[in-house]
């Protein structure tokens, strides 16, 4: 599963363009990479309005890191989405499926809304009983995976998978990292850690192909190096 980066403060697997504090996305990535945390700084759930007038330790508990599952020969179909308040950008850190389980992912869940039925009730009274509890217990866990769908907001498209708070790795736990094709310094350096690099502009056969040639590279920096050290 993919996160991809954008301009602002924020990462997901969802994020955005426009600059927010001067910070690009290739500086988020850049972050990222020296920190080795996917940081979870946003509330993207259904009552997000209500849990962002909540003290900050409360709010804390629905920040979530988000992901997408969609296949990385299609990620490009997540940029330039028009409609999106926040855009984009081809900078991003993919990891396998069964990594992020174990660190907790869940996927997003939407409630129908497009006509009305009960588990948009159901939604607002797990809600109001996490109010009443001070957002204990073993109800509200739930709240930060759950989205609405509408005729002004459906995305359920994007495949979104979400972690509640930080997701931290390591290079061994990557299986590539998004960047555009133009970027050698940076794929340059990936290149040297042993972690490939695809542009989500990409078609499935030029990704296969590019894979296995930057393994090939990869295994050829790796053998300079140690035939340096000797």
């Amino acid at each position: 599963m993919v996160v991809l980066n954008s301009s602002s403060n924020s990462a997901r697997a969802i994020c955005t363009s426009g600059r927010t504090a001067g910070r690009t996305a290739r500086d988020n990535f850049e972050n990222i990479l020296s920190t080795k945390t996917i940081c979870a700084l946003g509330v993207h759930c259904l009552h997000g309005d209500r849990i962002r007038a909540l003290p900050e330790k409360k709010q804390k508990q629905f920040r979530v890191a988000c992901f997408t599952e969609t296949p990385l020969d299609q990620l490009g179909t997540l940029l330039d989405v028009g409609f999106r308040k926040f855009q984009l950008e081809p900078y991003g850190f993919v990891f396998q499926r069964d990594y992020l389980c174990q660190k907790g992912a869940q996927p997003a869940i939407y409630i129908n809304d497009y006509v009305p039925n009960r588990s948009r009730g159901a939604a607002d009274c797990l809600f109001e009983i996490g109010v009443k509890n001070g957002f204990s217990g073993r109800t509200w866990p739930l709240l930060p995976l759950v989205n609405v769908m509408h005729d002004g907001y459906d995305f359920t498209w994007e495949r979104e998978w979400r972690v509640i708070g930080d997701v931290d790795f390591q290079f061994d736990d990557l299986a590539a990292v998004i960047l555009p094709e133009d970027e050698y310094d940076l794929r340059d350096r990936m290149t040297r850690i042993g972690v490939p690099a695809i542009d989500p502009k990409w078609g499935y056969e030029k990704l296969v192909l590019e894979m296995a040639s930057q393994q090939r590279s990869a295994k050829k920096a790796w053998k300079s190096a140690a035939v340096a050290k000797r």
